[in-house]
């Protein structure tokens, strides 16, 4: 079937392609309207897997070595033809005929077949008599076209004679239906189909149904043929083989044994911790696993038996289990190898659990026994922790007293001591005996302020050394700077940082109690008491601490511009002096009173303690009066000295002449005395005129003893008496006064200056003072500071740090530092005017230190460390079996001993274990008290009832120096216990028994060849190597005359084959096995099997022309084939010999034997009147529905009597008539067919997918041969046309016989096209291009297409979708629609020919023939239309009907038609009652008219039709 390969086993045969067409004639016909016509005759062999199209005629002119394909002879697709008229020769030319079998399978076609070769003569007259002697043969015996083949019984054919019939049937092993065959010439010609004999083949019946035979060797065998049933080997099992016989019964006879599973025994999985045993005799197909042995783990695989007999899978991955650590092991102490790298000690290794450092107790030796770990735990004791104790200044490490390995501690600080780090600070007890850890560090703590604290806060007379002490140091306490002490002068405080004393900052009494503010009274401020003028304070006896006001008396007022116009407060500073800014006051001014007439005065604006006159004018008489301007209870008033001012006016009036009338020149001041203008003077001569006056008076600050003087401007000057007599005042306010000022000032009187300084032991810059007018010194105070004393240098013991920073007159107290200790009181001093303090030394006595001496095992701390005093030393150095440098400790204040820890480290002992290769140890970095083992190393294991030795790094006095101590373990090596080659099978080994380090061979056993390897046995317990490569020899082939055997040159030792006899003997089945064959080799063993040959059975000459040995021939032997008595051979022809075949059939060419001819010479004229009508038509089909491929139809009728004497003339009358229609141009061929698609396809998808339509075009292509590009193809759904009716879809099979093609039983035309149709039914409709192409060249595409099945379509189809590379679409082919042929010219042309010839025959018979021709009967129907395009529609129907319809015209037609009733013989038309043509099937109705065409109309529409 379509893409089924064929794998052929022995005789090839019976798988061929056509056999070539036999028996090709040639015989020449004389002209046929001017054409010379031959006709070619030939007969056919039966096909074998041809799919047939066509046969080919070819031609060969003498003139031309190209062949061709005469006309006449093209489109020949009809199996029954056998023979066709050619025209279009040449006279007087030679042609070579041959004819060809085509097929749809390119490779199935045939060869051409032997040439048949023919001269071409024209010999035709028109009316000849002839009288003539001839030499005719009576009879003609028929000995061309004779079937035959295997299973063709023709022996009723082999004494045919022409004229008559025999049967050709099929027997022996062969079935096929009986075919008629008619003797014409000498030849053979089948009458109903080619005989076809095919294998009467067995089915399965018989054949073992059960059990896994392979019985493939059985399929298509025919009756008589033995097959062999096997035991599928490839399936694994053992070679067996059973012979069974096709009877004729088409059933098996044979018996089959059970087949039995091959065992494997090779390539079972092998490997470390493997273990397959489950596959041990286990079969092919049977599954097994391969599992990790205990005590290792992997992932199982599963394997399978092969059919090869080797084990098939992968082997697994074991890898030695780990074993649970024992809960023990985790405990604290305990040191061991079961766990390396966080891997666990794995199955068969051992391990050694022991006392870690840090512990004691004795070791124990473990062995994996995967998952279990075997063995018992070591008991181990924590040794205590002495060395690096938590230590240092403040530190208590207590906690870590008695601390084994592994335990902690918490280190602390001692009351009175902080950590300077946030904790917890611990230390760990270390393996080594050493703690180590957070260090900590510890600070005294610091007392608060007791300044602060309520006790002394608001109490300034109470001060101290204490601020910033911290626990364990002493201060003192005494009164301060402007204070003195009532009772105590001092006391001694210590500081105790803790909560119990936070009400006091932390400190108490030495030796107790609480601390209480001293009894100190305040001391009275003796300088800086004011004394300015206008200002009064109430400052005088303010003591230190106190404060006091200034203020501005009643005669002054506050300056309102200035910031300090207002009271101020001073305040008694602890130096002894009152501080403080002075208020801004002015004085205020004496209001002038009103004076009477002729007074003047100088009183405008004075201020309280100064003096103004009042005095007479000119024209008055001369007066003073003497005003002062006093303060007041309420202010200041101006009041007379004495008297108040009167003037009375005198006898000389000139003095008060208006003023108008008054001479206005100016006095020079030039005029008046000298010494006018001195600073003690006050006056206003400055413009004065005549007759003004001007009084000279004593400025503020002088004091006038008499009058004052007064002068007149007079004629140009002044005129007056001498000046008055003025005295300076002595200042009395206002004299520079502070600490450390002092000043020359006293007695200085107005106008004079003085001089501020400061005094020793006070340092600032000179300042110039003034007595003012005022009475007051005015200038700015020096600022005096008081100088620092030289800082107080002391020895070590004393605390001088009251003292620092001490100044002129200020005092401190002096005590002992820390670490010594008072005794008796403290010390005064006092800073003098020096620089230099003046007091006498307390006593004060060194401490001893109690506390931080350094201990621990790896200390050696001598003696006086424990008595040292403030600043005295020690050296602290390793003890033996440590390394390190000493350290000197220093004994402090603070009563610790100060000095960096040690650092002593234990010594390291050097790896003295002897170095062998079955020993392993621990011993590299060993210290001084530690411990190691020494055991097996990997490979090896500690003897029964030994452990491993410990070795301890101890102190060896007599060299001085640490070395390791111990003996040395029992060790012996471990089996090879995994990849051990089996001493058996194909393997010989010596790998038993094995130990580490050791080797052993692994070769191949007898009967395999490989190289021998060495295994060596490695640590893990596995031989390290691979198996030997041991391949089974192979047995050389065995060769027995007519055997076959299926050993060839690969059966192997072990292996079995089996042997039979050869294709056309017969015997039995021997089993042959490869073995040993005793010198070292191997060889096939095992009977021979006894053969026979076969007798042929097929293509026995049988007839009366031959006679023959050929009865009994057996296989490959030969007969003779001779010409039976009473024939002779013709021309050379000889005896012939005939070969019997593998298939029993003979094999060769038969003679060629003729009737011996009789000669006889008559005279005799016979006249023979032959009537002969030939009708030859030229057919093609519309595109209107035809369903047959086009024919060329030749009718000959003949109606003839014949009487024969022995002198008979015979007139023979010929008439032709021919009728024939124009060459037509094929445009193309359609048609359609339905498919069904399988549930699951959705069917819009279907038709939608552009490679089905590729599929679909790609399927005609290959079944018609034209180019897919001049096929298109449509594609839709069925459910769309429901209800259509449509000549295309019209289709059907006239099932019943009855021409009643649509289906039904009733012939109502309602046919498959107009039935519903499923959903999932698909419509295909084609058109192939076939443009200028003749008629009879497209008439094999057609035929093509007319032949195929519904079956070989779908096939097709479902290749061509595989192609195109669709998927999960599934069709069959419910129907095809016969193809239809459109044509694009028709022209129609009726040419009549009458051709009378007469002819005298000489006969030799004495007989009387009467032949009747039977009548005339419709063979073909042919309508053409031309394009509808076209303005003129010409219907030409040429039907070879007697009586019936001849033509019919131009104008309009109707024509009925009905699908043929056998496929590819067109279509048949009956019309009207002259052609009787019975009862029609009416698929459809076509009205041509004019350039309309209707399909279907209503019949009322259809036109009546004239009468026929």
């Amino acid at each position: 079937g379509l893409g089924v390969e064929v794998e052929a086993e022995g005789d090839m045969t019976s798988v061929m392609a056509a056999a070539s067409p036999v028996s090709v004639q040639a015989n020449y016909l004389g002209k046929v309207f001017d054409e010379i016509a031959i006709a070619i005759m030939w007969n056919i062999r039966p096909l074998n897997d041809c799919w047939f199209l066509t046969f080919q005629i070819q031609a060969t002119s003498s003139q031309s070595s190209l062949p061709f394909t005469p006309s006449g002879c093209s489109g020949l697709t009809s199996l029954s033809t056998a023979t066709c008229v050619a025209t279009g020769f040449v006279d007087g030319e030679s042609y070579r005929f041959t004819v060809s079998t085509l097929c749809l399978n390119a490779e199935a076609s045939s060869w051409p077949s032997d040439p048949s070769d023919l001269v071409v003569a024209d010999a035709e007259a028109t009316t000849t008599t002839v009288t003539s002697t001839s030499t005719t043969t009576l009879r003609t015996l028929c000995t061309a076209g004779i079937p035959f083949g295997p299973g063709i019984n023709a022996s009723t054919c082999q004494s045919t004679w022409s004229g008559e019939e025999c049967t050709v049937q099929c027997f022996g092993a062969f079935v096929g239906g009986a075919k008629t065959y008619e003797c014409y010439e000498g030849a053979l010609f089948p009458q109903d189909g080619i005989i076809r004999c095919e294998h009467n083949k067995c089915t399965s019946k018989g054949l073992p149904a059960d059990g896994p035979y392979n019985i493939s060797g059985c399929d298509g065998k025919a009756a008589g043929e033995t097959c062999r049933v096997v035991c599928p080997v490839s399936e694994g099992y053992a070679p067996a083989m059973f012979v069974y016989t096709c009877t004729s019964a088409a059933t098996f006879e044979g018996s089959a044994q059970p087949c039995v599973k091959r065992a494997c025994a090779r390539g079972l999985p092998i490997g470390l911790g493997v273990n397959a045993s489950t596959c041990l005799g286990k079969v092919a197909g049977e599954n097994c696993s391969a599992r990790c042995v205990d005590g290792f783990e992997g992932t199982p695989e599963t394997i399978r038996c092969g059919t090869d007999g080797a084990f098939k899978g992968s082997t697994p991955s074991c890898g030695r289990q780990k074993c649970d650590i024992l809960d023990a092991l985790g405990s604290p102490g305990i040191q061991h190898d079961c766990m390396l790298y966080g891997e666990a000690v794995k199955h068969d290794e051992s391990c050694t659990a022991r006392c870690a450092l840090g512990f004691e107790g004795t070791a124990s030796n473990l062995k994996c026994d995967a998952p279990t770990l075997e063995g018992e735990a070591p008991t181990c004791k924590a040794r205590e922790c002495t060395r690096r104790l938590p230590a240092g200044p403040g530190v208590n490490g207590s906690d870590c007293r008695g601390k084994t390995t592994g335990q902690m501690c918490e280190a602390a600080c001692r009351y009175g001591y902080e950590a300077s780090a946030v904790g917890p600070h611990v230390s760990v007890c270390k393996a080594e005996g050493a703690f180590n850890g957070s260090t900590i560090g510890c600070a005294p703590q610091a007392c608060s302020d007791l300044a602060a604290t309520s006790s002394f806060v608001g109490q300034p007379a109470d001060v101290s050394t204490c601020l910033g002490k911290v626990h364990g140091q002493h201060c003192l306490q005494f009164c301060a700077d402007g204070y003195d002490a009532a009772a105590e002068e001092f006391r001694v405080l210590i500081c105790r940082a803790a909560s119990n004393y936070s009400a006091a900052a932390g400190f108490t009494n030495d030796p107790g109690g609480e601390p209480t503010p001293l009894a100190c009274t305040a001391r009275p401020c003796t300088f800086g008491i004011p004394n300015m003028l206008g200002m009064e304070h109430n400052c005088t006896g303010t003591s230190t601490g106190q404060t006091c006001s200034i203020w501005a008396s009643i005669a002054y007022t506050y300056n309102a511009s200035s910031v300090s116009g207002h009271d101020q407060e001073w305040a008694c500073g602890a130096d002894g002096q009152v501080s403080g800014d002075f208020p801004a006051i002015v004085p205020k001014t004496c209001d002038v009173p009103v004076f009477g007439a002729g007074i003047m005065h100088t009183c405008e604006g004075k201020s309280p303690g100064t003096m103004c006159w009042a005095y007479c004018q000119v024209g008055f008489n001369s007066a003073f009066f003497e005003y002062h301007c006093n303060a007041t209870a309420s202010g200041v008033s101006l009041a007379a000295a004495a008297s108040l001012a009167a003037c009375t006016i005198s006898g000389r009036r000139l003095d008060v002449m208006p003023s108008d009338r008054r001479l206005q020149g100016a006095c020079p001041t030039s005029s008046l005395p000298s010494g006018y203008d001195g600073a003690q003077y006050s006056h206003q001569f400055s413009g004065k005129v005549q007759g003004e006056t001007c009084l000279v008076e004593c400025a503020d600050g002088y004091t006038i003893d008499g009058d004052p003087s007064l002068y007149t401007c007079d004629s140009g000057s002044f005129s007056g008496s001498s000046l008055p007599t003025c005295n300076a005042n002595v200042c009395t306010k206002g004299f520079p006064q502070a600490l450390g000022v002092m000043h020359t000032c006293n007695g200085v009187v107005t106008a004079d200056t003085c001089t501020a300084s400061c005094g020793s032991g006070y340092a600032g810059s000179s300042q110039t003072f003034t007595c003012s007018s005022t009475g007051q010194v005015t200038g700015t105070n020096p600022t005096c500071t008081a100088e620092a004393c030289t800082a107080l240098a002391l020895n070590a013991e004393f605390d001088t740090s009251a003292c620092q920073g001490k100044k002129t007159l200020q005092t401190c107290m002096v005590g002992c530092m820390d670490g010594y200790t008072l005794v008796g009181s403290a010390a005064s001093y006092e800073c003098t005017t020096s620089g230099a303090f003046s007091g006498a030394l307390p006593t004060c006595q060194p401490n001893q230190c109690n506390s931080g001496v350094p201990s621990g095992t790896d200390l050696s701390v001598p003696s006086a460390c424990s008595s040292l005093t403030i600043g005295q030393k020690c050296s602290v150095s390793c003890a033996s079996g440590y390394d390190g440098t000493s350290t000197d400790y220093t004994c402090q204040a603070s009563g610790e001993l100060s000095g960096s820890l040690t650092a002593c480290s234990p010594a390291e002992c050097p790896n003295s274990v002897p170095s062998t290769s079955e020993l392993s140890n621990d011993c590299d970095n060993i210290k001084f008290g530690a411990a190691c083992y020494v055991s097996c190393a990997s490979g090896y294991q500690l003897a029964e009832g030994t452990s491993p030795e410990k070795w301890k790094c101890a102190w060896d006095s007599a060299n001085s120096a640490v070395a390791l101590q111990g003996a040395l373990p029992r060790c012996n090596p471990k089996l090879c216990l995994y990849n051990i080659p089996p001493s058996s099978g194909m393997y010989q080994t010596n790998c038993s028994g094995i130990g580490y380090g050791h080797s052993c061979e692994a070769a191949c056993a007898a009967g395999y060849t490989g190289t021998t390897q060495i295994l060596k046995c490695e640590i893990n317990q596995m031989l390290n190597g691979t198996h030997p490569v041991c391949s089974a020899l192979v047995c050389s082939s065995r060769s027995v005359d007519n055997v076959v055997n299926d050993c060839s040159n690969t059966t192997k030792f072990g292996e079995t084959c089996f042997a039979m006899c050869a294709t056309g003997y017969t015997g039995d089945t021997s089993e042959w096995t490869c073995g040993l064959d005793g010198s070292g080799g191997v060889s096939l063993l095992g009977a021979e099997p006894t053969c026979t040959p076969k007798v042929c059975l097929y293509s026995i000459p049988a007839g009366m022309q031959y006679r023959h040995n050929c009865t009994s021939t057996a296989v490959f032997q030969n007969c003779t084939v001779e010409c039976n008595t009473g024939f002779e051979y013709d021309g050379a022809a000889a005896p012939t010999s005939l070969t019997c075949g593998v298939d029993q059939t003979l094999v060769g060419s038969l003679p060629t034997c003729v009737i011996a001819t009789t000669t006889t010479a008559t005279t005799s004229t016979t006249t023979s009147t032959t009537a002969s009508t030939t009708s030859i038509t030229a057919t093609g089909t519309s595109t209107s529905g035809s369903t047959g491929a086009p024919t060329a139809t030749a009718t000959q009728t003949s109606t003839a009597t014949q009487t024969s004497t022995e002198t008979e003339t015979s007139t023979t009358t010929k008439t032709t008539t021919t009728s024939t229609a124009a060459q037509v141009e094929v445009v193309s061929i359609s048609g359609s067919w339905q498919m069904t698609l399988a549930d699951g396809t959705d069917p819009d998808t279907f038709v939608n997918d552009p490679k089905v339509k590729d599929a679909m075009s790609a399927t005609l292509s290959y079944i018609t041969g034209v180019p897919a590009e001049n096929i298109a193809v449509t594609l839709s759904l069925a459910r769309r046309l429901q209800g259509a009716r449509s000549l295309l879809g019209s289709a059907g099979a006239d099932a019943e016989g009855d021409g009643d093609v649509d289906g039904d039983a009733d012939g109502d035309a309602d046919g498959v096209a107009g039935r519903r149709l499923a959903s999932s039914s698909v419509l295909v409709a084609y058109v192939i291009t076939l443009l200028g192409a003749m008629l009879p060249e497209a008439s094999i595409a057609q035929a093509a297409l007319s032949g195929s099945t519904e079956a070989f379509l779908g096939a097709v189809i479902a290749a061509k979708l595989a192609e195109a590379g669709t998927s999960g679409y599934a069709v069959s082919v419910a129907f095809m629609a016969a193809p239809v042929v459109k044509v694009s010219t028709v022209g129609v042309a009726a040419v009549n020919t009458t051709t009378t010839a007469s002819t005298t025959l000489t006969m030799t018979t004495a007989t009387t023939t009467t032949l009747t021709p039977s009548a005339p009967s419709a063979t073909g129907l042919a309508i053409l239309v031309p394009d509808v395009s076209n303005s003129t529609v010409i219907v030409a129907i040429l039907v070879a009907v007697g009586g019936c319809c001849a033509l019919v015209g131009v104008g309009l037609a109707v024509v009925m038609l009905r699908r043929s009733r056998a496929r590819g013989q067109g279509l048949s038309a009956d019309y009207g009652s002259g052609g009787g043509g019975g009862d029609l099937d009416l698929d459809a109705v076509v009205v041509l008219e004019d350039d309309n065409m209707m399909v279907n109309p209503p019949m009322e529409d259809v036109p009546t039709l004239p009468e026929a």
